[in-house]
């Protein structure tokens, strides 16, 4: 297990020296992370007070496996059209670290994976200005990443 973690680390090291380059000083990119069920209800209502032309790209990222958080977005996007610019947005999906009534060790294992593919889609997002979260699920993994963005550079 210690060694599938630092392998991880090792990869996500190099991978962000190769991805550093693609970071801007000047940013105004946001990120917004939506967790499942009322998490995703609670990042809209937040979205819906924000003025997003002042901002550059808008990141959504939301988990893959999570239909009714992709149905709301939708809706909400769909009913704000004349408020979002829609070019601006970037929409990624990852995988979540768990589901409910998961074991511990299929837990650990979600984990790694969410972290690894996340890894590989977050990495190269440019220099964020702020980064808003909610739901432990789906924001762990991007947390993670971040961090290890932050740290390295």
């Amino acid at each position: 297990m210690i060694l599938l973690i630092a392998i991880l680390l090792a990869f996500l090291a190099v991978a962000w020296l190769i991805l550093k380059s693609r970071m801007h000083s000047d940013s105004k990119n946001l990120l917004f992370v939506l967790g499942s069920g009322g998490h995703t209800g609670e990042m809209l209502y937040m979205m819906e007070k924000m003025d997003f032309t002042r901002y550059g790209r808008i990141y959504i990222v939301y988990s893959k496996t999570d239909p009714l958080s992709i149905t709301k977005l939708t809706n909400f996007l769909k009913e704000r059209s004349k408020t979002f610019n829609l070019n601006q947005m970037v929409f990624i999906a990852i995988s979540r670290t768990n589901e409910v009534g998961d074991s511990k060790r299929t837990a650990v294992l979600k984990t790694l994976f969410a972290l690894l593919t996340t890894s590989l889609k977050l990495l190269a997002l440019k220099k964020l200005r702020a980064s808003y979260f909610n739901g432990p699920g789906v924001c762990i993994p991007v947390i993670l990443v971040l961090y290890l963005r932050k740290v390295v550079s």
